[in-house]
């Protein structure tokens, strides 16, 4: 039941270093410029430790970026960070009460998602202005950036991903390893058997199979955002639809144990719910 957040619905990263935009004179010695003009490298700060936010300023401060753009686009993550901390602070009551809600479902034995509605919606809700404003910020960035600019920033986040340019890297690690490590941590803490565990696996696999990836795994999509973002006009709109499906991993979560609380004895349930209750105490 760990959170996450689809910041920028596009994650962007660099090894590929422009050369620098200043004028060289015939003498090959630099031909001074105003210092708006002058072009170079340089960390752009922001206070997320992790995630695409953090991926993005990561590869911005490896693309060579004038004194004027560098101050515009600090800008944007200055706001982005006030944004996120504003919709994390006011996220966590919301998440913490759904939370609680599927611990009472999962001592019943069965999940009711109809009953549960209303707080994913108003979780999902909680984000939405954020969502938004992250998205008029990628197409403002886009805008302040050059041509050689964009491919570079494009270039430089696939390029420093360790998966093939998709995606996970330290996000996957903060948030507690990829699907299957989660698994089967909870598959010990609760003592499933063998028959559970295939059964509760059956059943994922088939839903995977009939449904293929989730639409934020649609690898297809963001290759086609990334070619997008290099291009002379980009809108999000255009290339990443809103949507106002919930993503936050709770979903996901909630949807597991749609599928393994039929399968857990009372005392799983018992167990499971203890440990649901924990983490809404902790939910941020």
């Amino acid at each position: 039941m760990i959170r996450r957040f689809f910041v920028f619905g596009l994650t962007l990263s660099a090894s590929t270093v422009l050369a620098s935009f200043g004028a060289v004179g015939c003498s090959g010695s630099v031909v001074d410029k105003p210092a708006e003009t002058a072009a170079s490298t340089q960390a752009i700060t922001t206070t997320s430790e992790h995630g695409p936010v953090r991926m993005l300023a990561d590869a911005l401060g490896k693309v060579s970026l004038r004194d004027a753009q560098r101050t515009e686009i600090q800008k944007l993550f200055a706001e982005a960070d006030a944004r996120h901390t504003t919709a994390k602070e006011q996220g966590k009551a919301g998440r913490a009460d759904l939370m609680n809600a599927v611990a009472a479902q999962v001592e019943k034995g069965k999940i009711d998602r109809t009953a549960l509605a209303p707080k994913e919606q108003a979780l999902a809700a909680t984000w939405k202005t954020a969502r938004d404003a992250d998205r008029a910020a990628i197409e403002k960035l886009h805008d302040l950036l050059d041509p050689a600019q964009r491919v570079a920033l494009v270039d430089a986040i696939q390029a420093n991903k360790g998966d093939g340019g998709h995606g996970r890297g330290h996000w996957g690690k903060h948030h507690g390893g990829d699907g299957k490590e989660r698994f089967d941590k909870l598959a010990d803490e609760l003592k499933l058997s063998d028959d559970q565990k295939a059964k509760i696996g059956d059943a994922l696999r088939a839903e995977r199979s009939a449904k293929g990836d989730p639409p934020h795994h649609d690898h297809t999509k963001v290759s086609a955002l990334f070619e997008a973002f290099k291009g002379d006009s980009f809108k999000m709109d255009a290339v990443a639809p809103p949507t106002t499906e919930f993503h936050d991993p709770m979903a996901r979560a909630i949807h597991l144990a749609e599928i393994a609380v039929p399968l857990l004895t009372p005392e799983q349930r018992t167990t499971l719910a203890a440990k649901i209750r924990e983490k809404a105490q902790k939910a941020d």
